[in-house]
């Protein structure tokens, strides 16, 4: 599992590693996750599939807004939920990665939510 602490980190992860999916946290450093949704979207769609939201807040404008986009968002401190939403959107792909055999990046402000894999 890559870990980032921010928007730009996790780009980085993204441009430089295989990923079979992201777990992000809705608010974070540099930036929010719609930002991180839409440029998925743009340069990775088909990663743009396999992301799970997770806010203490999943009533916010930026969570309503993933999900308007049709994103899962689950609030935090959601344990077993989260593990269970990242295998439904990780699924195997075309390559073979999913969220039991490939890295999955994990984008916490507070890195305090991290699932091993």
């Amino acid at each position: 599992m890559l870990e980032s602490d921010s928007v730009g980190g996790a780009i980085r992860h993204l441009v430089g590693s295989p990923v079979a999916g992201v777990i992000s946290d809705v608010h974070m450093p540099g930036g929010n996750a719609v930002e991180l949704f839409e440029w998925m979207r743009e340069r990775r769609p088909a990663l743009a599939a396999r992301v799970v939201f997770m806010s203490g807040d999943a009533g916010s404008s930026e969570a309503q807004a993933l999900i308007d986009r049709g994103c899962a968002v689950i609030a935090k401190a959601c344990g077993r939920e989260l593990r269970e939403a990242i295998l439904a959107a990780v699924p195997p792909d075309d390559e073979g990665l999913d969220a039991r055999t490939s890295g999955v990046v994990c984008i916490d402000r507070d890195a305090e939510h991290v699932v091993d894999q």
